[in-house]
């Protein structure tokens, strides 16, 4: 009878707290990944308008450590948003999610 390996306990996984702001027209996505990253300790707030969420970063730009985007959005894309963003806030770290798109530069 064969028996299971044996591991090392893994070290925890770290927590944040910091506040993101996460953008996918997907709702579906937008919620997995705000309960993701909640249950990782960080203060999330999900949109799936890209829209709404420039609103809500003008609105408070020194509220937000970051910003998680989807690169294809249907009102505003998301390198455009990325533009928007940084000229409000030009510390404001930025990543860009995308699957695959034509639009993605080397940039």
């Amino acid at each position: 009878m064969a028996t299971a390996p044996e591991y090392d306990d893994p070290e925890p996984i770290p927590l944040g707290n910091e506040q993101i702001l996460f953008v996918d027209d997907e709702a579906l996505v937008a919620d997995m990944a705000r309960e993701l990253l909640a249950n990782l300790g960080y203060n999330v707030i999900a949109q799936t308008s890209s829209a709404k969420s420039m609103d809500i970063f003008r609105e408070k730009p020194d509220l937000f450590d970051l910003v998680i985007t989807d690169q294809t959005m249907p009102e505003i894309t998301g390198t455009d948003l990325t533009d928007m963003l940084i000229r409000i806030r030009p510390d404001i770290p930025v990543i860009l999610c995308t699957g695959f798109s034509r639009q993605m530069i080397a940039d």
